[in-house]
Parts: structure tokens; sequence; C-alpha cells
């Protein structure tokens, strides 16, 4: 049997089935289904595979074992005859085959996962060994059997086992010998090409090469397309590359015109040519013809996967502007070539190696885009391809996101950043899934968010939260998705946002129960509904916020959110109640325990003002006693205890309000209220007409409030005296007028000692003090003083010239600053009295030829006590002035009467008598309308003012007097408006 080599794993392989050939294989043939099916290699399963070869060996090393013992018998039966050598011949190659076997057993005996299926007696096979008896077995023929039939296969193998074991020399001087000594062997080609082969590893190119064109003689040799093949690199190692290229195109030409299907499977180099071709094409030919060369020499289907090789080529050599032609111009001539995956990942390498990061992103999305199932692209692809599409774009995407972020994180800047988000949207889009999509859409939502993007950044953040298994990955985003939305909306929370923070907030605690910001997330939650006013919504939250995270300080803040909600509603008693609940059941420090008791108190007291506020006074008045005796040293004990006043004196309980008064006073003398209180009690103890305590309170206000101190301690005694605690009040006074002379209460306070000592009698001490204020010119004091001592003098002294004098100094302190218009017109009405008295001593009553001398004085006096009392009235005084008009009023009668009592002489005539009474009729008259008009000017003032002492009741009559006597024309009346007359329904 004759076998034809090709290169050295060829060599191998024809070997082997030459070997495998002559072997008895009746037990697998009978087995066959079975064993075909057991020992059937299974893509991917690498240890399972494994396994299965060693099977395989294990099967091929136990039949070589029965057909060597079977041979060896054979050789010794036929020792001697002519089947020897065919014997021997058959012996080297089932060597040959055991070599095979103990190298497959060599090279796997480091592997673990095979290793103990391995029998003991292969364990130390070698290879080697099997070569050598092999190679002594090819010599033993050489010499012994020159003659054989198959010398030139005997050669050619024996030359094939030495270089196998390193025999270099020896195996050439074999090769040549077929060629020289057998040159019609079918051999000759394989022989110059195994020559060939090893003058190319010696380097000696140009020998190989010239070996290799002999094989051209032999166009019919299977090794003929692979000696073209040979010797193309021969050139090609001469740097003669377009010849070596043109030799390529030879190969490839000559498989194309292979006749059978067979034959080609046997002899097509096509594949490795068309490889070579690319190494070749890129030293000889432009990029810009290598879409059309290789699209021409492999077609459309191979000529992807070759330009992928040269841009390979084109990239170890930094030749990136040549890759970018070969691509570009195979996408736009190919687009739907299967290697376009492989083409967009490495024109992205491209680019990123020239900082072209634009463009990369560009063919990234490109990528994203043909990869989706609905793409042109994919529709023309099979599975596999398709598969492997979305596996270029991950590694490739995720590849240059990461190191594109890295980047930025280093130096920020607005480009970087929209790259990179482009890259991560290039492998998010369309809801593709990725391996790690978790991790990567969180890198990407990182991104966004150093980049303010927060809207976006959220929305992302959430996604991951949903997506992942990792507890962290999860519990990290969906708290950043809550962050993300706080930091796009700052401070001003619209209706929509809220709702969008309440999903994400009610995610964040669905899907971290036990989550690190549970408390912040919950809080949050609540605070925005607090803030926006929907108090109903935040109100629960935040009591179970307070109650249940109360060490936390979001748990204390919820509880003053809580309380602060149930303040703005106006839920006092809720207040109240709850504020003490936080007191009872929280964890709290001493500040705020104070606080939340404080707050406590304030809502208490709220509670007991509303009832006060309600007019339940009574109830509010027990309440406030009641919040006092709970905590006496509360900082609202005293305001409460000071509203109990108000609300028991609303509610008519004076001696009560008295008594809580007095408490305040007592028990917190530092109080705010003290003083304010202190006069209500003296307006409560004047209502229940207790004037001691009244003075005692104002006496006591005096040594509180220095600024009023004067005031109150006047007031004070005056209430003494009204008392008749005259010591206590005259002591206070005398005070008063020693060290506060100068001032008003001083000046009031000698009034009162005059007034005390007057009322007691004791006139001198009286008059003595008068002098003194008048002395001190103070008004109204001194005028007032002196009207004292006018009055003395007239009314108690009857001294009338005395009098008018001292009214005389009174009426010239009219342009004093202060001066009583009561003392000045008393003094001055006293005046207008002397006069009056001097007008009615004088007579009528006289000889006709006086009586107009008589006349004359006497008018003269009424005209000193009119001008008197006019001046009274203009001191405006309005009570003294309307005595002033009635005493007026008066003075006109007694003048008319005066008149009408003058007689006429005796002796005159009747007609002359009559003449003269009529004179004093018309003299009379005007008289007695001065006086009706005087009075009815007295009655309007005494009306206007109202007096209640009957001056009313005695004007009128006098009026009506005077009406019944004057003529009815002169009839003044003043009617009152009757009452309405309603009428009686029963």
């Amino acid at each position: 049997m004759r076998l034809l080599f090709r290169l050295p794993t060829i060599l191998i392989t024809l070997l082997a089935l030459s070997l495998v050939s002559g072997y008895d294989f009746a037990y697998a043939q009978n087995k066959s289904t079975n064993l075909n099916e057991e020992l059937k290699l299974n893509i991917g399963d690498e240890v399972g595979n494994e396994i299965k070869s060693l099977k395989t060996e294990l099967l091929i090393n136990s039949n070589d074992e029965k057909a060597l013992r079977q041979l060896t018998k054979l050789l010794q039966k036929y020792k001697g005859t002519a089947l020897e050598a065919s014997l021997n011949f058959r012996l080297a190659e089932l060597y040959m085959r055991r070599a095979k076997t103990a190298r497959f057993f060599e090279i796997h005996r480091d592997n673990s996962q095979i290793v103990h299926f391995t029998p003991k007696e292969t364990k130390s096979a070698s290879s080697r060994g099997w070569i050598t008896k092999a190679v002594g077995v090819y010599d033993l023929i050489e010499k012994r059997f020159t003659h054989y039939r198959d010398m030139d296969l005997v050669l050619f193998n024996n030359a094939f086992a030495r270089q196998m074991i390193g025999e270099e020399k020896q195996a050439l001087i074999r090769y040549r010998k077929v060629i020289t000594d057998f040159a019609e062997s079918a051999l000759v080609p394989d022989c110059h090409l195994a020559i060939g082969e090893s003058l190319f590893n010696s380097k000696s190119f140009q020998a190989a090469f010239d070996e290799f064109q002999k094989i051209r003689q032999f166009n019919d040799s299977r090794v003929y397309p692979y000696g073209l093949y040979k010797a193309a690199w021969a050139l090609y190692s001469l740097r003669r590359t377009a010849e070596g290229l043109s030799v390529l195109e030879e190969v490839v030409s000559y498989s194309k015109l292979l006749p059978s299907e067979e034959t080609r499977s046997r002899l097509d180099l096509t594949r490795e040519a068309l490889d070579d071709m690319v190494v070749f094409f890129e030293d000889v030919k432009k990029p810009t013809e290598a879409v059309s060369y290789f699209r021409k020499q492999g077609g459309d289907d191979k000529a992807g996967n070759l330009l992928l090789k040269l841009g390979k080529i084109y990239q170890r050599h930094s030749r990136h502007g040549h890759l970018e032609i070969v691509f570009i111009d195979l996408l736009d001539t190919v687009p739907g070539t299967p290697e376009r995956p492989e083409i967009h990942r490495d024109l992205i390498e491209s680019f990123e190696i020239t900082k072209q990061r634009t463009k990369a992103v560009v063919h990234l999305e490109t990528l994203s885009d043909i990869c989706q199932e609905k793409s042109k692209w994919s529709k023309l692809q099979k599975i596999e391809i398709q598969k492997s599409c979305w596996e270029h774009l991950e590694q490739t995407g995720k590849k240059y996101a990461s190191k594109w972020h890295k980047d930025y994180k280093k130096s920020p800047n607005a480009e970087l950043a929209h790259l990179t988000a482009r890259s991560y949207e290039s492998l998010l889009k369309n809801e593709q899934k990725i391996s790690d999509e978790d991790k990567t859409r969180f890198s990407y939502a990182e991104l966004l968010f150093q980049q303010n993007d927060y809207r976006r950044a959220s929305s992302q953040y959430s996604k991951v939260a949903y997506i992942t298994k990792d507890l962290k990955l999860r519990h990290d985003s969906s708290y950043a998705a809550l962050v993300s939305v706080e930091k796009a909306v700052g401070d001003k929370w619209s209706d929509s946002d809220e709702r969008l923070f309440a999903i994400l907030a009610h995610d964040y605690i669905s899907l971290n129960p036990k989550g690190q910001f549970l408390t912040d997330v919950k809080f949050k939650k609540a605070f925005i509904a607090y803030d926006k006013g929907r108090y109903e919504e935040a109100a629960p939250q935040l009591k179970d916020l307070a109650l249940g995270y109360n060490n936390s300080e979001r748990g204390r803040k919820a509880a003053h959110l809580y309380l602060d909600i149930l303040n703005i509603q106006k839920k006092y008693s809720q207040l109240r109640d709850e504020s003490f609940l936080f007191v009872q059941k929280l964890t709290l420090d001493a500040p705020m325990k104070a606080e939340f008791m404080k707050i406590y108190q304030q809502a208490s007291f709220i509670v007991i003002q509303d009832l006060e506020s309600k007019g339940k006074y009574q109830e509010a008045v027990k309440g406030y006693i009641n919040f006092v005796n709970g905590d006496p040293k509360s900082v609202l004990a005293d305001r409460a205890l000071y509203n109990a006043v108000r609300s028991a004196n609303l509610a008519g309980d004076l001696l009560q309000a008295s008594k809580l008064g007095e408490r305040v006073i007592k028990d917190y003398p530092q109080s705010t209220y003290k003083l304010e209180l202190a006069r209500a009690l003296v307006t409560l103890y004047e209502a229940q007409a207790q004037l001691g305590p009244a003075g005692q309170m104002l006496i006591r206000l005096a040594d509180w409030d220095t600024e009023k101190r004067l005031a109150y301690l006047l007031t004070g005694a005056d209430y003494k005296a009204l008392n008749n605690e005259w010591d206590k009040a005259v002591q206070i006074y005398h005070q008063l007028s020693l060290k506060a002379g100068n001032k008003i209460e001083g000046k009031i306070a000698l009034e009162r000692l005059a007034g005390y000592n007057e009322r007691f009698n004791k006139w001198d001490k009286s008059r003595k003090i008068f002098e003194q204020l008048i002395e001190l010119r103070v008004q109204p004091q001194a005028s007032l003083a002196l009207l004292k001592l006018v009055l003395h003098a007239y009314n108690v002294e009857k001294n009338s010239e005395k009098a008018f004098k001292l009214a005389k100094q009174v009426v010239s302190m009219k342009n004093d600053g202060k001066v009583s218009t009561y003392a000045l017109a008393q003094a001055r009405l006293i005046q207008g009295k002397i006069l009056e008295a001097e007008f009615d001593m004088v007579g009528v009553k006289a000889r006709p030829e006086r009586l107009s001398y008589v006349l004359q004085i006497k008018t003269e006096k009424l005209d000193n006590a009119q001008k008197a009392y006019q001046e009274v009235i203009s001191f405006g005084d309005r009570p003294t002035a309307v005595e002033a008009l009635i005493r007026l009023a008066k003075c006109y009668e007694k003048f008319s009467i005066a008149i009408h009592s003058i007689e006429a002489p005796v002796d005159a005539p009747d007609a002359d008598k009559k003449k003269f009474y009529q004179e004093l009729d018309n003299m009379a008259m005007p008289i007695e309308e001065k006086n009706a008009e005087t009075l009815q000017i007295a009655l309007k003032q005494a009306k206007d003012i109202k007096l209640r002492d009957g001056s009313i009741g005695n004007i009128q009559m006098e009026l009506n007097r005077l009406s019944r006597r004057a003529v009815s024309s002169r009839i003044a009346i003043d009617l009152t408006t009757p009452e309405n007359v309603l009428p009686m329904v029963n």
C-alpha cells in the first residue's frame, strides 16, 4: 500500500489511516452503531471529548496489541519466505501506529481529568521508542530485501520516521534516493516537497523554491497545489512578494478547476492560500484595491473574513488609515457580510487608538443597530452569527464604555461624557439583554448623575433596582434613584415629582426592607407630604417614624413634624396627648424630653384657653389651677394663674380672682404679669369695696414700679383715707410732701393733708399747707389752695372784704399754665356774690329829685355784679357757670322788681302818674326779658352737662313762673319728645 504525503500533519493523518486500514475491526464493525454514538464528539464539551478520544485510543491500542501478537506469530511462521519482507513492512507500520497512540498518552499524561482512565502499561509509553523500532525494521528491509517491490515506499517512510526523531540528514538521503532510483515512483513529488520543506526550515529559501518548482512537473499529483503554495512562501521569504502573491492566485485558480467534490476536498488549498494572500497583499497592494481583489479571489462569502484578517494586519502595523479605508469600502460594498460585527469592533478599536472617539461611538451605535433582530443585516444571518453579533456588541461596548467612563472621572469634560453616554445607550437601548446588565446600567446612571442629568439618572437607577439580584446593588440603585429625583427637584416639588418620589420610595422600602437609609426615605416621603400641606397623609407616617425610629435623628425630627401638624390643624387635645405619649414612650435625652414636655404643657394650656374662649370660665379656672398644680415650675405656670384670674373675673367670682392674683404675686415674684395683676387686684378689691386691700396693693405697686411710684403711693394713701385708715394715709401724704414736694404728687399730697386738717377742724394746719401750696405757685394746686382761703374767709370768717381780695388773687392767676378753671370760676363767683349783696343793699325809694341818682347807683351795682357773673361764665367751668347764670337772672329779676316798686309822686295828677308808671314798665320790660333769656341759657347748659343737683328743675319752675306773669308771646316752652305708643298684642 502506497502513502502520499503533503505536509507533516497530513503525513501523520495518512499514516494513521494506512496503519489502521490493515487491522481487524471485526469487533468494532459488529458494534459500530453503539460505538459510533458512544465515541461521537460533542461541540463545546472539551472534557467529554478528551475522554472519548482516550477511549478511542485505548480501543485502537487494544487492537494494535492483538495485531502485533498475530504479526509476530506470522513472522516466525513465514520467516525466509517471500512474505517476510511484506510482513516486516507491516510490522514497521504497526510500530508507527503504536507511536501515534503513545504520543497521545504523552500529551495527556498531566491531564488530571483523564489520566485516571489510562491503563498502567500505557502511562509510561514512549512514542520515540516505537518510532525507533519502526526505523530499525525499515533499515532491515533496505539491507535484506533490496529487491522489495515497494522499496520506494520503504525509503520514504523510513525518511519520514527519521525526521520525526530528528535524523534530518539521513532522511534527506533517502528522499533523494527515491527521486534518483525510482524516478517513476508516485512518491517523487512528495520527496521534492519533503526536501523543500527541510530546506525552507533551514532558511535555504532559494533552494527550497527550486525544489518546490520541480513539483510543477507533476500537475496530477496530490501534492501539486501544496508545492505551489510552499513556493509562494519561499518567494515571500525571498522578498519577492508580488511573485508569491501571483503563485497563491494560481493555487486558488487550480482549486477552482478540480473536477469533483471528492478531489477538491483532498487537494483544495483555497482557504490556506486566501488566508496567506492577506499577508502578501499588505506588502504589495493598496488598501483601496482590497475589497475588489478579495471579492474576486474568494467571492463575497469569503471576502469579509479575509478583509477582517487584512485589517488585523493593518492594525498590528499601526496602519489605521488603511484599515478604515478597507472596512468602510467593504461595508458600503457588501453590507450583509457576516463578519460585519467584527469589522465594526476592529474599527472601534482603531478609532480609539487614534483618539477618534466620535467615529468609534458611531460604529458602536451602528453595531447595536445591526444586532437588532429586525435589522436587514440580522435577517440575512444564521442564528450563530446573530448571537455572535450580540457578543461582540457586549464585549466591545462594555470595554470602551468602562474605559471612557474612567477617563471622564479622571478628567471630566462634556464631550467625553456625551460619547460615554452614547456608548452605554448602545448597549442598553431597545431593552436588549446583556450579561451583567444591572452593573452596566448602574454605571450609565452614575455617569448621568455625574453630569447633573438627575432625572434620567433616576430612571436608570430604578431599572437597575428591579433587574439586579445583587442585594447591595439593589439597595444602592434604589436609593440613588431617590437621591437623583431630590437633586432634580431642589426645593420646589410639583405634584408629578412628588408622585414619582412616592413610587421610588415605595420601591426602596419594598426592595430593601432592612435598607441602610430606610428611615431617611420614609422620612423624606412623609416630609414632602407635610411640605405640600397634605397633613392627613403625612401625619400617620411621621408618627410611625417617631415611634419606630426614636433613637435616630430622623425619628426625633418626625416626632417634631407630627406634633407640628397637630398644632397647624389646631388639634390641641390630640397634640397634648401625643406629646405626652412621646415623653413616655420615646428614648429621649434630657433636652429633647424637656422640649416635648414643653409642647405638652403648651398644648394643655391652649386646650384650657379654648374653654375660656368658649365662655366656660369655671372649667377654665379649674383647668388652669390643675395645670399649675401639676407642674408649678412650668414656664407657663404664672401665665396660667394670670388667665385663671381673668376667667374667674369673667365668671363673676371676684373673690377667687383676687386670691389667684395674690397667689401669682406670692409664688411667682419674678412673673412678667406681676404688675398687671397687681393693678387688676386694685380694681377687683374696688369692685368688692375692699378699699383697704386695694390701697395696700397700690402701696406694694409703688415698690415694684419705680416709674409710677409716686402716683401709686398717692392713690394708695387716698384708698387708705377712704377706708378711714387716716394714720397710714397721713403718713404717706406727709412722706410725699417732704420727698416729692416739687412733683405733682407732692403738691396733691399737700392738698390731701390740707383737706384732712380741714375735715378734722385743724384750720391753722390747713391754712399753713394752703399758703405753702400758694407759695410754690404750682398749678392747679396753688389756685385751688387760694380758693380754700377765699371760701374760708367768705363762709367761715364772714369777711367779705378779705374774701374779695383773696378771690382777686385767684383771678389774677388766670394766665398761669394749668390753673384750675374751677378755682377761677368759684373765686369770681364769690366776688359776684359780694357785688350782688352790694347791689341788694342799694334801695330805690327816694324823692323824685333824687330818683335818677338812686337808679344810677342801682344800675352801676347791677353792672358790677353782671360783669363778675359773666366772667365766671367765661372761665369755662360749666357747673359754676350755670350757678352764675342763675344768680345773674336773679339780679335782673330783683332789679325789675325794684323798678316796679317805685311809686309816683303823691301830688302828681293821675294822668302824670299813669304816664310815670308806663315809663317804669318800659324800663322794666327789657330787664325782665333779660331775666328770662338768662334763665333759658342756664337751663340749656344745665341740661348739656346733665346736672343732678336739682338746678334743672328749679330753673324750669322759675321759667314757668315767669311765663305765667309774662305775655304769651314771650313764653318759652321746653317740650320733650313723647315715647312711642305701641299696640298691645295679646
